[in-house]
């Protein structure tokens, strides 16, 4: 009996131990994949693009387009740059050139390990970056006053009133992971670096001028969209439904993200838009992981 016990315990110390190794070698190639992203953040033009691009926007757009939605229509350009161009370049990279990976093992438990090393990095780069763009925001309406737009943005007492917080947060977080899923189903139906570059700027291009960025922008695009055949082409680009949902809400004085977050009656594309970035975010992810599993590629 008590040799018995003896060898169930040296049983249970052994599967501890290994329980403890593999922890530990999984949390080294999560802290090694961390730093690999932060490297590339710093060392590829894919940096600057993600910075200096939705400034850029601003800076051509301030002055024709309406400075309250214009406030949205940054934050969704900068999240979707962002993911595509660091989560979804940076990964296309790793996968094909970098010493890391050579020193892992890969498994299902080492898919999973990558697969949230990046989407964390780039939901914390994508939430400083939209905490960036409402800063020049800020900066550029209020404080510079550069074209006279420090009226639309305040108070009979001067008060800044730019910012609906709980939308802010609402649209940060779905345009991410939308944003992610997208980038890495477009990373996962090509083959190099310069064929996901392809794809994901053409896909950039068709969001903002055919999937609804431009609409949040401007009267003439929506009046366009809204009475023409092009809004039938529109409900299958994935970042047109979360733009017609803060379109509406730009557009009505619906108050806060509560009320918004409700159905209203004759409204369709509204109601529709409520739960399709999430519907077409949880396919097109789970289509991503299915292609990259049957090609025994992640």
């Amino acid at each position: 009996m008590n040799q018995e016990k003896t060898i169930n315990k040296q049983k249970k110390l052994h599967k501890n131990k290994k329980n403890n190794e593999l922890f530990k070698k999984w949390l080294n190639n999560f802290v090694a994949l961390m730093r690999f992203q932060y490297r590339r953040l710093f060392t590829t033009w894919t940096s600057a693009f993600i910075i200096l691009g939705p400034f850029g926007l601003l800076v051509i757009t301030a002055f024709v387009l309406p400075s309250d939605a214009l406030i949205y229509l940054l934050m969704g350009v900068g999240i979707m740059t962002t993911a595509f161009f660091q989560f979804g370049y940076t990964y296309r990279e790793w996968k094909q050139n970098n010493s890391i990976k050579s020193n892992m093992s890969f498994s299902e438990h080492n898919i999973g390990i990558v697969l949230i090393s990046f989407i964390l990095f780039s939901i914390i780069l994508s939430i400083i970056g939209t905490l960036v763009y409402l800063g020049l925001i800020y900066v550029w309406f209020y404080l510079l006053n550069i074209g006279g737009l420090k009226s639309t943005l305040s108070t009979p007492t001067g008060k800044f009133v730019g910012y609906k917080w709980d939308l802010v947060f609402y649209l940060t977080l779905i345009s991410i992971l939308l944003s992610i899923s997208v980038a890495y189903f477009t990373e996962s139906i090509t083959s190099t670096s310069t064929s996901y570059t392809m794809f994901a700027s053409v896909y950039i291009i068709i969001a903002i001028f055919g999937g609804g960025f431009m609409n949040i922008s401007s009267s003439w695009f929506s009046d366009l969209a809204n009475n023409s055949w092009i809004r039938w082409m529109q409900v299958f680009i994935p970042h047109w439904w979360i733009n017609y949902f803060t379109l509406y809400f730009v557009t009505h004085d619906v108050g806060t993200i509560h009320s918004m977050l409700k159905w209203i009656p004759g409204e369709f594309f509204h109601n529709w838009s409520l739960f399709m970035p999430w519907l077409y975010g949880t396919i097109i992810f789970t289509t991503a992981v299915i292609i990259n599993l049957v090609r025994f590629d992640i």
